[in-house]
């Protein structure tokens, strides 16, 4: 494989490199001389906290938004670095990539996504729901999964994706665990526990895919003591280089660089638009996460 950009929600600067470092070896090896450091996660007016939707929102386009609606974080794909790589490409539940769109590749959106009915939306080809089965929508519903089904979802979801990409190679690969966060929000006995799991997942990518060029990227990271968000967010690009602290804003020049992506951008398609009642729906499990300031708009 050429590429491959890890996306980890909530992976925190420090907790990665000094409070957990023993229990993550694979990813502090990555920084080695390696570009790395803290990506200072955009906080919103009015919070005293980095939120999920807009960190994603600005590493996949390089834009900050300080006013967001419903439909302006979600189906996000026509704006964002993937739709402008140019070679074949599998997106593996990113972060707010929901619906799955046509693309040169396959692609399983992430969360938050709607209800259960809206599942063929989750998944591009739509064939591949077979193999996938219930998973996205597993995916999508993770605020309070009990700890050993996080853990078997993320499991599952690896293997799938290696048989996938066994039978269908592809050139860049984005993958994405949401779930660290969901641990460290829901089952913060588990945090030291789930850093070790999310490290050997790291790993396992790394070893079997044995990717030329490889990138890690977070939202935001998390504070201990406080237990809320932070905004140190980890990122590590395995070009020549040492620790760099950055705005968060800077990942996405800085991604296509390294990955070589092009600034040519792709329409989206009329039939990957949103529904009203998709956004309605996409709001209501984003208002019991705390998103209350978001508003739908518009909608077919």
């Amino acid at each position: 494989m050429r590429a491959l950009l890890i996306g980890i929600d909530g992976l925190d600067f420090f907790n990665c490199t000094v409070r957990y470092k023993k229990r993550m070896p694979c990813i502090n090896s990555l920084t080695g001389d390696a570009v790395h450091g803290i990506a200072e996660a955009v906080i919103l007016p009015g919070h005293t906290q980095p939120y999920t939707i807009p960190n994603w929102y600005t590493i996949y386009t390089g834009k900050v938004k300080h006013v967001y609606e419903i439909g302006s974080f979600i189906n996000v794909y026509a704006e964002s670095l993937f739709c402008d790589i140019r070679n074949r490409k599998a997106l593996i539940t990113m972060p707010f990539t929901y619906p799955a769109v046509q693309l040169n590749g396959y692609m399983v959106s992430g969360f938050p996504a709607p209800k259960e009915r809206y599942l063929p939306k989750m998944v591009y080809p739509r064939k591949l729901l077979h193999i996938f089965g219930d998973l996205p929508l597993k995916n999508t519903n993770i605020e309070h999964m009990p700890f050993n089904e996080l853990v078997n979802l993320e499991k599952n979801k690896l293997e799938i994706t290696f048989s996938i990409l066994k039978e269908r190679p592809v050139e860049f690969l984005a993958y994405g665990l949401s779930t660290l966060d969901v641990v460290m929000h829901y089952a913060p006995e588990y945090t030291e526990k789930y850093h070790e799991f999310v490290d050997s997942i790291v790993a396992r990518l790394l070893v079997t895919l044995k990717p030329k060029k490889v990138a890690i990227v977070s939202d935001h990271g998390w504070d201990l003591e406080e237990r809320q968000h932070s905004t140190n967010a980890f990122y590590a690009i395995l070009m020549k280089g040492c620790r760099r602290d950055i705005q968060i804003q800077g990942l996405n020049s800085i991604l296509r660089q390294y990955f070589e992506i092009p600034e040519k951008k792709e329409e989206i398609k009329e039939e990957h638009k949103l529904s009203k009642q998709e956004k309605e729906e996409i709001l209501n499990r984003l208002k019991r996460l705390g998103y209350k300031e978001f508003q739908t708009t518009g909608g077919e």
